[in-house]
């Protein structure tokens, strides 16, 4: 049993050493920010071409809208040009004035027309403007990208007397959810009584102490001179052990890491 217990605890320390490193290093973009992204590029793909197609429109609109103006302009100037006409038609030339008077009901019906034409071409003008105009800010503000927050994940403190309580040494490339390292001299004492489950000696001059706090495992690794022996009982302030040995990560800090019924749990809510 004591040799099963020793190998469990190397196996487990094998497992956080070789498997946890790569974690942080592929979880570098969550998958929320990937997916956003990809959206978000197909969704700019989308606006370029709608800006596109509604600036070929707004010149369309543009040129009716003129031609129409230009169309109300001319026969403004047809009307006013056979009143003139008709003016100076001689008194007792009655066909001229009945020709002219003729030009001038079709030329007033045709202005009413086109003033109902301009009005019209105006709205679809101002339309067609006000939706490249939308269009364009949309497509600068998707060029312009999001900013991703990265979201701080609430980690439970499930030994509260332990939250805050030690100075970590962060890692570049370790998941700190598996476990956190600390440096031997910030760990004084324990703030409450505690039993040595077991004492396992990686190596001479390195090993793990395995206490139980509650219901849980709290694991120290690479401790160099544990002070209480298997089936102790740590009073509160009393100090477990003292420095640290062969750690290959980081080096002079010891590993500690939480676990319940084989399952580990964040222990960085330990951590200042």
């Amino acid at each position: 049993m004591r040799k099963f217990s020793k190998l469990f605890g190397i196996l487990t320390l094998a497992f956080l050493l070789v498997t946890v490193i790569p974690i942080d290093i592929v979880a570098k973009k969550s998958l929320k920010e990937k997916i956003i992204t990809q959206r978000v590029d197909k969704e700019k793909e989308e606006v370029d071409y709608a800006v596109r197609v509604a600036q070929q429109e707004h010149e369309i609109v543009k040129k009716l809208a003129m031609n129409s103006l230009l169309k109300k302009k001319k026969l403004k100037l047809l009307i006013r040009s056979s009143e003139y006409l008709k003016d100076n038609c001689i008194f007792f030339d009655t066909e001229c004035r009945r020709i002219y008077s003729m030009s001038l009901v079709y030329l007033k019906s045709e202005l009413k027309e086109s003033v109902a034409d301009v009005s019209r071409m105006e709205k679809q003008l101002k339309g067609s403007y006000n939706r490249l105009e939308m269009l364009k800010k949309k497509l600068k503000r998707l060029e312009k990208g999001f900013v991703f927050k990265k979201e701080s994940s609430f980690v439970k403190a499930v030994i509260p007397e332990l939250k805050n309580a030690f100075k970590c040494v962060k890692k570049s490339g370790w998941n700190t959810a598996r476990g956190i390292f600390v440096k031997p001299e910030s760990i004084n004492d324990m703030p409450f009584p505690v039993f040595v489950k077991d004492v396992i000696e990686l190596k001479k001059g390195s090993n793990i102490i395995i206490v139980e706090a509650g219901s849980y495992d709290l694991n120290f690794s690479y401790v160099k001179k544990p002070l209480k022996n298997r089936g102790e009982v740590v009073k509160m302030g009393e100090n477990i052990f003292s420095g640290a040995s062969g750690n290959p990560v980081e080096s002079d800090t010891v590993l500690i890491f939480i676990s319940k019924d084989g399952k580990f749990l964040n222990p960085s809510f330990m951590c200042q």
